[in-house]
């Protein structure tokens, strides 16, 4: 989140020295070095035929400025208004020209007693502290990760890899201001680093929000972080660029903390919940708000730090791009995971709404949707039932009724094709569908296989004489006869059987009966 803090911290932030500083142009001379309350006052002499210099200013200076015959003439550093020059430039220098030998100039310091430099141009201030590598370094690793996070939105088809993408781009459009690289001179570099300073919180703030999916499972979180992220920096930037005064960071930077901060509380909970990815977002944001808060302290205590001043958000933000980009991979295993556990989970639950737990064919339920699936044109129905099962129950018990219905559901499924449908749909009651199987015509052989291999089963065991048999009906379906009708049907029909059956026992009953009298 690089709002006004790294903005305004950094109007005359320069780099610590990466190497020796250039020597001195020739002709430019410290007259006295002098200590005046808590400013260092450095008197010095131009000479005759001296070419371009520039003075660049000690790193932690928080303002400086610069005399010329007892008229200021330039005034630089951290606590100069925003939009007065050199804002938007890596280093904060002055140029000496139009200056004689016979000029009095005088450069006054506050805030660091460490001496001034001199250098002839703008490519030699960049040469002497390293600003060109270390810049153009830290500049490819953002165009390198935002090339990479764009093919991720092609390929994922995630919102939330768009949110980091817009943050990455807007870390490099202030690099870019921050470096002077940006068209229209001093006033360009000064709106796009504030602009792209407030773009980067709103994306850091969204990818946050969507990395968490508080819009979805806390739209008012979602609404909130949006807010409070947001508004500080673009209504500060509103304020900086009308006025061009000066603003209390303090005010723009502790919403931003305090925006971090309760995000950093929300990954954790999330974390807490069982949302692994929340780790790698509460890492990232946990860095950078460290970066903020050590500047924020830093710039209030007036305590000298260049690195932190020039690199310590670089670095914080590339800690920040490199942590979010495994956590964007880490995320993605995490949501597929979470998409195969739903799916098998969706999957158990479809198949067990769909099937008998006892025998494993289908039920009712799952009759029906196999049947439109299958969609037949014409189709019989068999409506199962079986007889004397309730003497098995009662002379085996439940446990034995049951392997009974495993036992005649293995008898249906051995006795149809691959490509009917046998379901059970009552206590012992079966429906088969004959798919497709038009005018009958095989109806009689597979009624027959069912009847005698229900008649060879021993339920209660070989040693059992306990036997059930089957009743069955018949009906068929077409454009006319749904197949609910059919199952109505074929159980009407089912039931007239059953009734002939138990009337065909009484009489082998009776007449057995009449002979054991006679």
């Amino acid at each position: 989140m690089l709002t006004f803090l790294s903005a305004a911290l950094s109007i005359a932030a320069p780099s610590a020295p990466a190497c020796a500083a250039p020597a001195r142009p020739p002709g430019v001379s410290v007259l006295s070095a002098s200590t005046s309350g808590a400013d260092r006052v450095y008197r010095l002499r131009v000479e005759p035929g001296t070419g371009p210099a520039m003075i660049v200013v000690p790193y932690e200076a928080a303002v400086a400025t610069l005399w010329v015959d007892g008229v200021e003439r330039e005034r630089v550093g951290r606590d100069v208004p925003v939009g007065t020059a050199p804002f938007g430039r890596a280093e904060a220098t002055f140029t000496l020209d139009g200056v004689g030998p016979d000029d009095s100039v005088v450069v006054r310091v506050s805030g660091s007693a460490a001496p001034l430099r001199f250098v002839s141009d703008v490519a030699d201030v960049r040469a002497a502290t390293a600003i060109g590598f270390a810049g153009g370094a830290v500049d490819a690793i953002l165009v390198t990760v935002a090339i990479f996070q764009l093919l991720a939105i092609f390929a994922l088809r995630d919102p939330t890899i768009a949110w980091y993408l817009g943050f990455t781009l807007s870390l490099l459009g202030v690099e870019l201001a921050r470096e002077s690289f940006l068209p229209f001179g001093e006033a360009g570099n000064t709106a796009g680093l504030l602009a792209f300073s407030g773009l980067s919180t709103l994306c850091i703030v969204g990818f946050s929000a969507s990395y968490l999916r508080l819009r979805t499972q806390a739209p008012h979180l979602w609404y909130a972080a949006i807010f409070w992220g947001s508004a500080p920096p673009f209504f500060g930037g509103v304020f900086v660029l009308a006025t061009h005064r000066a603003i209390d960071i303090s005010s723009l930077v502790i919403p931003d903390l305090a925006c971090l901060s309760a995000l950093i509380v929300i990954a954790a909970i999330r974390r807490r919940s069982g949302y692994a990815p929340a780790t790698y977002l509460g890492l990232g944001l946990f860095g950078i708000t460290a970066i903020f808060a050590a500047k924020l302290v830093r710039d209030t205590l007036g305590l000298p730090s260049p690195f932190l001043d020039r690199w310590g958000l670089e670095f914080g933000a590339i800690f920040d791009v490199f942590t979010f980009s495994q956590g964007v991979v880490f995320r993605y295993k995490f949501l597929l995971g979470e998409r195969e556990r739903m799916a098998s989970d969706l999957s158990a639950a479809t198949y067990e709404a769909h099937h008998d737990s006892l025998t494993g064919l289908l039920n009712r339920r799952g009759l029906e949707a196999r049947f439109a699936e299958v969609a037949p044109v014409e189709s019989t129905v068999l409506f199962v039932d079986l007889d004397g099962f309730k003497a098995v129950n009662d002379a085996g018990g439940h446990a034995a009724g049951d392997e009974a219905l495993r036992g005649v559901a293995r008898i249906l499924r051995h006795a149809v094709r691959t490509a009917d449908i046998v379901a059970r749909v009552g206590g012992d009651e079966f429906v088969v569908v004959l798919v497709n199987d038009a005018e009958n015509s095989g109806a009689p052989e597979v009624i027959g296989r069912i009847s005698s291999s229900v008649s060879f089963f021993r339920p209660l065991g070989p040693e059992s004489d306990a036997r059930i048999g089957v009743s069955i009906g018949r009906a068929t379906t077409d454009a006319r006869v749904s197949l609910a009708a059919a199952i109505n049907i074929a159980d009407a029909d089912a039931y007239r059987i059953k009734a002939e059956h138990y009337a065909a026992a009484r009489g082998v009953k009776r007449r057995l009966e009449s002979r054991l009298q006679a």
